[in-house]
Order: C-alpha cells, then sequence, then structure tokens
C-alpha cells in the first residue's frame, strides 16, 4: 500500500490524512499496523491514527516502536488501548516475528518474542532482550513502495547505528548499546537506488558521528560524489578530523551540522562528554579547527548549543559566548564583505530532558543545587527552567536571543540551509501563512531579514 501520506502542516491537514489512512485499511488487506515513533511529535500523530484506526477496527493490531516508544514504554500501555504492544529498542527481528505469528493464527502476546512488551492483565510485561541484528543481513529500503519519491526534495542516509559514547541527555543507549556501520556495498546500493526514483540531488546524511572513521567517509563521500549528490552531514566536535574537512567539501559536502552544546569544561563534564581535563582541550581545539576549516573550504557550519544546562552558571554561558565571539571574529577575517562567504549558523536551544537518560535520573541531585523544570508528559517535554540556584530561566532565554543573533547569514547559507537541512516551505507559507507555527515564522524570518540585511539583526 501506499506509504508516503504528506506532511499535515495544520489541523485540515491532520484530519485529511487520518482519512486517507483508513480508507486504505478498507481497500488493503492489512493483517497489522506499526507506527515508528521518534519523536515525541510523532508519537502523539501516531496515537491519533491508532485511535481513529481502532474506531473502524478493533481487532486490527497495533504496535508502537521506536525511540520515543522505547523509552516511554510502559505509560503507552497504561494510558493507551488503542496500542496493543510495543518494540523496544531495534524492531526489524521482532517484526518479523510478529507478522510470523498473525498470519499464522497464533497470539503475539508471548515472552517467545523478544524485544516486545505488552498487557498482561494489571501488569506490563517485557521479553528478553535480543542480540543486535546484524546489519548486513538487512536489505535496503524498498523506496519503490514509495508513490511520490520524485517529490521528497531530501534524501536521507544513514550508514550506521548506535553511539559509543555516553552523553547524560541522550537516549542512545535505551535504544541500542553497541555502534554498528552498515556494509559499503549495501550503502553504495541504497544510494543507487535513490538516484533512479528521485531526480533531486539533495542529502541529508543522518549518522551523528561523520567522520569517526576516515576510510569509511572517503568511501562514503566518494559514492556521494559519483551520484552527484551535495550533502548536510552531522559531528561531535572531537570526531571529525579537521584535515578530512577539504575532502569532504570537494565531494558535495556543504553543511556540517556540529554538536558543539558547550564550550564550558564544567558543564562538559557535567553532560559527560569526556572524563578529563586533556580531553576537554582536544574537544576544544578540535572544534575551533574544524570551524576555521570550514571558512577556509566554503562549508557552511551550523553549531547546536545546549543552553541552561542543569548546574550551569552566568559563567558557564560565557565561555560559550566568548568561543562564538572568536568564532564570528575569525569569519571577518575570511569574508570582511558583509553578505560574502558560506556564513555560520549558531543554533541555540533550550535544554530537555529524556525519561530514561541519565541526566532523567540525576534530576534530585541537580534539585538540591536550585534546578527547577517544567515537567513534560507522553507529547511534551521536561524543560529545564532555572539550572541552578546562580542561573535563572530569563537569563538562559536572553542569551538564546543573543547568540541567535550572532549568526553570520549569507545568501549562499540559505540557500543551503533550505536545501539541505529544512525543506522550503516559501510557497506553502505564501499560499497560506496559518499552516506553521509563530515560532517557526519568527525562526525563518529571522534568518531571513539576516540574509536581506547582511547584518545583525538589532
Amino acid at each position: 500500500m501506499e506509504l508516503d501520506y504528506g506532511l499535515p502542516l495544520n489541523e485540515n491537514g491532520e484530519k485529511k490524512l487520518i482519512n486517507h489512512f483508513i480508507d486504505d485499511i478498507f481497500v488493503e488487506e492489512i493483517d497489522w499496523i506499526g507506527f515508528s515513533t521518534t519523536t515525541q511529535d510523532h508519537c502523539q500523530a501516531s496515537i491519533d491514527l491508532a485511535l481513529a484506526v481502532k474506531e473502524v477496527n478493533p481487532g486490527i493490531p497495533i504496535i508502537f516502536g521506536g525511540y520515543q516508544a522505547t523509552i516511554t514504554t510502559e505509560d503507552l500501555l497504561k494510558k493507551y488501548n488503542c496500542i496493543d504492544a510495543v518494540v523496544v529498542s531495534e524492531g526489524e527481528r521482532t517484526s518479523f516475528n510478529i507478522h510470523q505469528r498473525i498470519v499464522n493464527g497464533q497470539s503475539i502476546f508471548t515472552s517467545k518474542i523478544e524485544n516486545l512488551a505488552f498487557r498482561n492483565n494489571d501488569s506490563i510485561m517485557f521479553s528478553a532482550r535480543g542480540p543486535l541484528i546484524d546489519l548486513a543481513k538487512i536489505p535496503p529500503l524498498k523506496f519503490e513502495f514509495l508513490e511520490n519519491m520524485d517529490k521528497y526534495p531530501i534524501m536521507s542516509l544513514l550508514s550506521s547505528r548506535g553511539c559509543p559514547f555516553h552523553c547524560a541527555y541522550c537516549t542512545e543507549q535505551i535504544m541500542r548499546n553497541r555502534y554498528r556501520v552498515e556494509p559499503m556495498k549495501k550503502i553504495a546500493r541504497q544510494v543507487k537506488v535513490m538516484q533512479e526514483l528521485n531526480s533531486i540531488r539533495n542529502m541529508g546524511i543522518n549518522d551523528p558521528l561523520f567522520g569517526i572513521n576516515s576510510k569509511r567517509t572517503k568511501q562514503i563521500c566518494q559514492i556521494l560524489k559519483d551520484a552527484n549528490y551535495s550533502f548536510a552531514y552531522e559531528t561531535r566536535a572531537d570526531v571529525l578530523p579537521p584535515s578530512m574537512l577539504p575532502e569532504i567539501q570537494k565531494t558535495g559536502g556543504e553543511v556540517m551540522l556540529l554538536g558543539l552544546e558547550s564550550t564550558s569544561k564544567d558543564t562538559l563534564l557535567r553532560m559527560n562528554k569526556f572524563i578529563d581535563e586533556s580531553c576537554y582541550h582536544k574537544y576544544i581545539q578540535n572544534a575551533t579547527k574544524l570551524i576555521d576549516m570550514c571558512f577556509q573550504h566554503d562549508v557552511t557550519p551550523m553549531l547546536s548549543l545546549m543552553l541552561g544546562y542543569p548546574g550551569d552558571t552566568l559563567i558557564d554561558l560565557q565561555s560559550t559566548v566568548d568561543f562564538l565571539n572568536k568564532s564570528i571574529a575569525l569569519y571577518s577575517r575570511y569574508y570582511p564583505d558583509e553578505g560574502a562567504g558560506p556564513g555560520l549558523m549558531i543554533c541555540p536551544h533550550i535544554v530537555f530532558i529524556s525519561p530514561q537518560s541519565r541526566l532523567f535520573y540525576q534530576l534530585d541531585d541537580y534539585k538540591k543545587k536550585g534546578l527547577s523544570y517544567e515537567e513534560g508528559d507522553l507529547f511534551r517535554p521536561t524543560m529545564v527552567k532555572n539550572p541552578s540556584s546562580k542561573l535563572k530561566h530569563h537569563t538562559v532565554l536572553n542569551h538564546k536571543k543573543k547568540l541567535l543573533m550572532l549568526s553570520k547569514i549569507t545568501p549562499k547559507t540559505m540557500d543551503r540551509f533550505m536545501r539541505l537541512v529544512w525543506c522550503d516551505f516559501k510557497k506553502l507559507i505564501e499560499h497560506d501563512p496559518t499552516i506553521v507555527t509563530d515560532d517557526f515564522l519568527s525562526t525563518l524570518n529571522a534568518y531571513q531579514i539576516l540574509v536581506k540585511s547582511n547584518r545583525k539583526l538589532h
């Protein structure tokens, strides 16, 4: 059946999507339905669909999975009877076993299926966690199932799973506890299929640690170069060797999303980014060199920053401000003319706390030091308010605005951002300005104003 139902941008669009989905259920012979919930927004939309499905077909099994379902399994099963079971961790082998039992008329509520959670009277049962699947045994994605494949403005590539690091705010270790890479031949086949089905040559590489292995990175870049893709990639501040950046740029790498998060040693230690001071110096030195190489080789760096991490003080925020001011001064030496060059995008955001993360279990300790937060739920994240008794929420918000305004946004920056990172909603916005939220519009307008004025926001 058709898998791409479009992206609803307002309430009417959501209703149309749900109705379209329900219509297909009556036309097709559906054995069961699985929802992948990567974020809280995905989870809420999936529950809306699941409730609508159960109204017209109460007997069809509905299974949730993905990051969000994995870290909120018990809450989902306790609060929503429309969800029959949850796949915990990776789902390929579990989904296959679920399907086999359903088509053979067997119950799926059994501990014989690994990585599964389900209701058993008044309790939630968890089956045993199975070993992580061999990625070489998973075939490339079947993009042929997407009826509108040629309409996608950005392709996505994931060449690895997991992470060898253990950042306190992250839930990757809950989802999977080992870093693995896709076979290079499989990556090449995947790119070839995308190339054949979609004429647009924009790619987002979703690996959070692009560049962690130099040999593999060069091979992936060559595959994308041969397919004539321009791409954005993501990496950690201490992972990608700066010496590799020129080669990545020559093969089509135009945007680097750098997970800097902070430049304060104390903050980074609390984040568990590294274990000692020597690692801190490497982290900052590598980040500095990467940004410098971006400016030299016409690459647009996007710097992700977490402002107001639990335990932060004004000194920690100022450390990041000082680092960014030096980066801006460096950029101005390379590009003294306003509006010239690849630009620099600063992306500050308030800290959200994920359930089951290491940070989540540290909250009581941080509360003793003045931390306050706005507690979330299944659909709304827990947000840090006052990081400590020495730093208040309004100060963090003011710094967020100031850091955003430090961005050096040029026409080239905006072009790359809209092609490789964020879909171009310009025509949709012009047609109906109400289809996006105020936050969306204010952020987009801020960047566009910077482009038009070629100077900092006042």
